[in-house]
């Protein structure tokens, strides 16, 4: 393209780049022979620095670009002289640690204009909106490990207490008794996210585990009635294991005074070749199904069903 016009009659540079320029005089009688002289001229680009635009996130959200700004146009010129796709590029992954850190943007170019790229700062703010999501809240008492508590954006230097409110104390002892706890757990310390001191709270649910013929399986007391669960697995178990009568050992369960049994279980062992009968024995009763009352029971139920046993008191006389 052309770098130098005649505008008014007066040369004027309208680009870079390198343009022969020849000067001719004509030939004056009896004085001046036709004369004519040359050079070349070289007009180099102007510079044109392209800073990206300082932007600031908040920790957790993903890096993001705010655009670019340019500064050293000539002639009124701006950013529409500017062609290519702007691609950004910044030190900071998500989830790292707040601070700033350098943009820097490549991609463009000018016809007029040797660019130079200038980085622009991202400045990564602490987070205040965080959530706290409680876990492992449902354990048997012969496997309790801890509640677990994750938080809301992700922080590997989220420091979270955890504590248990047992016999009316809050205490950061895991409770390893069956019954209901109420927890909670709050933010105590982050280099990332600004902890507001509320607390995220919920209900540890620990059930005892007893023993069915060398099988574990989970009961839940609540106000005098004892559930007794078992698993697929649970139930091939007691059934494999199965010689005479199954016991159902309630050990240590107190003040009970209704069993609810999985009808499942009963259809299995009314089945079972190797099951003549079933007893259940809590810490004050005792009570046994002979075959024949297994029978009885499984044919009027479904594996879906629960059956509920009335434990009551009888005199001798």
């Amino acid at each position: 393209g052309k770098i130098i016009l005649f505008i008014d009659e007066l040369p004027t540079i309208v680009g870079a780049g390198t343009t022969t320029i020849t000067a001719t005089a004509a030939k004056v009688d009896g004085k001046y022979a036709a004369t004519s002289a040359s050079y070349t001229l070289i007009i180099n680009k102007a510079p044109l620095t392209v800073t990206a635009n300082d932007h600031t996130i908040t920790y957790g959200q993903a890096p993001a670009n705010n655009g670019w700004t340019g500064t050293g146009y000539v002639y009124k010129e701006g950013p529409s002289v500017v062609t290519g796709t702007a691609s950004y590029f910044c030190d900071y992954e998500q989830y790292e640690k707040t601070g700033t850190y350098e943009i820097r943007v490549s991609g463009l170019s000018a016809k007029n204009y040797d660019i130079t790229s200038a980085p622009g700062t991202l400045t990564v703010s602490k987070a205040s909106d965080y959530t706290i999501t409680l876990g492992n809240l449902t354990q048997r008492d012969d496997d309790i490990t801890d509640v677990t508590a994750s938080i809301t954006p992700q922080d590997a230097t989220a420091q979270i207490k955890v504590e248990y409110q047992v016999d009316g104390n809050w205490t950061t002892s895991l409770p390893t008794a069956a019954g209901e706890y109420q927890i909670r757990a709050s933010l105590t310390g982050s280099s990332n996210i600004q902890a507001d001191g509320e607390y995220t709270t919920g209900t540890l649910t620990i059930q005892r585990s007893i023993g069915v013929d060398g099988t574990d399986v989970t009961v839940t007391v609540d106000e005098g009635k004892a559930n007794i669960t078992v698993t697929e697995g649970e139930l091939a178990d007691i059934v494999d294991n199965a010689d005479g009568d199954v016991s159902i050992n309630l050990g240590g369960v107190e003040g009970v005074d209704e069993l609810v049994l999985p009808g499942s279980l009963l259809e299995a062992l009314s089945e079972s070749d190797k099951a003549d009968s079933l007893t259940i024995t809590t810490e004050d009763a005792s009570i046994s199904m002979s075959s024949s009352v297994l029978d009885t029971v499984a044919s009027a139920i479904t594996g879906e069903d629960t059956v509920a046993v009335k434990l009551t008191s009888v005199e001798e006389k």
